[in-house]
């Protein structure tokens, strides 16, 4: 069997970012200088194919991906076949705010947003823990490599990608909240001062 089409159906099959390791482990090709250097090729291969695939090697891995330019189709795709639209906004206003408390998502997106983290954890995109009286929600690594998030910068780019209402309705939520604990701080300090 051909090397180079082994480490290709793996980086397909996978849909996910590899370690030269995972993917000598995957293909049984014991020699990674061997499979850096076809990584290098299928990259080159894609490159002058011009196709709408690319092969990107980021953050230690290797990852078989759609082209910046043909994004839009594939985010069709995705939300259309996993990700119902309010689920995906409640995730948008996660992404947005990370870390975020749940609180706070609940206040933004109300009580049905209970049931959409819930459901984002059981699909691995966030994970919950204890903070306060209230949980903080954490962005998994499942979500990045969902997404294809990697770098500082395509994170960024999520958030130009969260519809106006959505965003607009974030940016409200959190001058009330900001509002509301300057008053309770202010009463704090009063009843402090009186006691």
């Amino acid at each position: 069997m051909n090397e180079k089409n082994k480490v290709e159906a793996i980086l397909f099959s996978t849909g996910r970012r590899m370690t030269v390791d995972e993917i000598s482990s995957l293909t049984g090709i014991e020699d990674k200088d061997l499979i850096k250097r076809i990584l290098l090729e299928l990259k080159a291969d894609y490159e002058q194919r011009g196709t709408s695939l690319t092969l990107k090697e980021e953050a230690g891995g290797w990852k078989l991906t759609v082209k910046d330019h043909y994004a839009y189709i594939a985010e069709k795709l995705i939300t259309k076949a996993e990700l119902d639209k309010p689920l995906l906004e409640t995730l948008a206003v996660i992404a947005w705010r990370y870390p975020v408390l749940q609180s706070d998502v609940i206040k933004i997106r109300h009580n049905k947003a209970y049931d959409h983290i819930k459901q984002l954890e059981e699909l691995g995109f966030i994970k919950r823990v204890k903070h306060g009286r209230t949980k903080k929600i954490i962005l998994t690594d499942h979500f990045f490599e969902y997404f294809d998030l990697p770098s500082k910068e395509q994170r960024e780019a999520l958030k130009r990608v969260v519809p106006q209402h959505i965003r607009e309705k974030i940016e409200a939520q959190e001058r009330e909240i900001e509002q509301a604990e300057k008053k309770l701080e202010a009463l704090k300090q009063t009843k402090q001062k009186e006691s």
